[in-house]
């Protein structure tokens, strides 16, 4: 893990500054990216007429995990996420095989852009009627140049005990890279692995395909496809989501 962060660290290529409307704020940190020539913008980008109030984000979707000797399983999953500026914050639910879940899922972080760099701080709670999950994950993205980034992706999950079975506390690690092929499609290629609640089983690792799409600023989709490379896990996940943007 060392050597992965020196490698990305030791990449001095410079990010092109990009001003598409002319305002005087950068792209990456412009919140109203169509801003009139005429018009005088503030620290977001956004003039008088455009005033920013946050992003709203409502997701929906399923995913399906299959292999040759395992029954395949489905889950539908439900998300709202609220960001303004450099906060955000999301509620989610998880229903399996039709059969409805009584976990949520809620979390808030904060992201930090400087230059070509992106990193995201988020903690959440699971809450559930038998007890309560927290967890911490931190995101870490380098922009090369406008189109393509490497990216990092640790989490720590502090498991709660029932009265019959003790679980463990694990980790969870992400590395990859993305690259955007034009403003509306992004994909990126990711090595994945987490721990195991339970002493005695193997640990998750993956090979991850994600790519998002957007149909317009208010819809788009996204879609995750995993191979596991361990013995325990469905050697197939594939992930669909639907989601609707609201500013």
């Amino acid at each position: 893990m060392r050597l992965l962060f020196l490698l990305i660290f030791s990449i001095t290529l410079s990010f092109a500054y990009t001003d598409s409307d002319i305002d005087g704020v950068s792209d990456l940190y412009d919140r109203c990216p169509d801003t009139s020539f005429d018009e005088i913008a503030d620290e977001l980008g956004c003039s008088d007429k455009q005033k920013y109030y946050g992003e709203l984000t409502l997701s929906i979707g399923s995913d399906i995990s299959w292999d040759k000797l395992l029954d395949k399983t489905t889950s539908s999953d439900f998300a709202l996420d609220y960001r303004y500026n450099s906060f955000a914050f999301s509620l989610s639910n998880s229903n399996y095989q039709d059969v409805a879940s009584d976990d949520i899922y809620i979390s808030g972080g904060y992201r930090l852009l400087k230059e070509n760099f992106q990193t995201k701080f988020i903690i959440g709670v699971k809450l559930s009627p038998v007890a309560n999950d927290y967890f911490s994950i931190i995101s870490y993205n380098y922009f090369i140049d406008k189109n393509t980034d490497l990216l990092l992706h640790y989490g720590y999950t502090l498991i709660a005990d029932s009265k019959e079975i003790y679980y463990e506390n694990f980790h969870s690690f992400s590395a990859g890279f993305g690259y955007a092929f034009n403003s509306n499609y992004y994909s990126s290629l990711s090595y994945d692995y987490s721990g195991s609640v339970y002493k005695d089983s193997d640990n998750y690792r993956a090979i991850s395909w994600f790519n998002s799409y957007e149909f317009s600023k208010r819809y788009f989709m996204t879609i995750n496809y995993s191979k596991a490379l361990d013995d325990s896990s469905y050697d197939n996940t594939l992930s669909l989501k639907f989601g609707l943007n609201f500013e």
